[in-house]
């Protein structure tokens, strides 16, 4: 399924928008690693890593399979656009600025850079970050959904 300039949600003042392939809760789990990782070099430059450290970090399996689900996650998210409105300020921009490998004999190396601009959305007083340890210990896509819904939203009701 892909999406055209489908607005996602109205939050006071805001609007998201998103145009782009449709993403799950694996890609949110690779997303918010990536905005993990770019937090610890400053959200501005590349950072390196590769595929095995990666799926380490997301405790998947280093088969073939996962790799390669790693490197089409990468594609969409690239591919993803996303539009935030609010009052007169626009932003538009992809989730990822940049990604970039070099085959190596033991392993791939890449180097990804998130927009800035786009960084500054995920800055810590922003956004409730799910650590990755916590959503491995959340299972199915519906739980991995509803505990992000949860713990993301300030305004929530408490839930037990």
């Amino acid at each position: 399924m892909h999406y055209e300039s489908e607005q996602l949600a109205t939050v006071g003042a805001m609007r998201i928008t998103y145009t782009g392939a449709a993403l799950d809760q694996h890609d949110y789990d690779v997303w918010m690693h990536m905005v993990h990782r770019a937090r610890e070099h400053g959200m501005g430059p590349k950072v390196l890593f590769t595929l095995r450290s990666f799926l380490d970090d997301l405790s998947w399996d280093k088969s073939g399979k996962s790799m390669s689900r790693l490197r089409m996650i990468f594609d969409r998210l690239f591919g993803a656009t996303v539009v935030i409105e609010m009052g007169k300020h626009r932003f538009q921009g992809h989730l990822v600025d940049a990604i970039s490998y070099s085959a190596d004999v033991t392993d791939e190396k890449y180097y990804f850079r998130l927009s800035p601009e786009m960084a500054m959305f995920f800055a810590e007083e922003n956004i409730a970050y799910v650590t990755i340890e916590d959503r491995k210990n959340v299972r199915g896509m519906l739980a991995k959904w509803l505990h992000a819904y949860i713990v993301a939203d300030k305004s929530s009701q408490p839930v037990s």
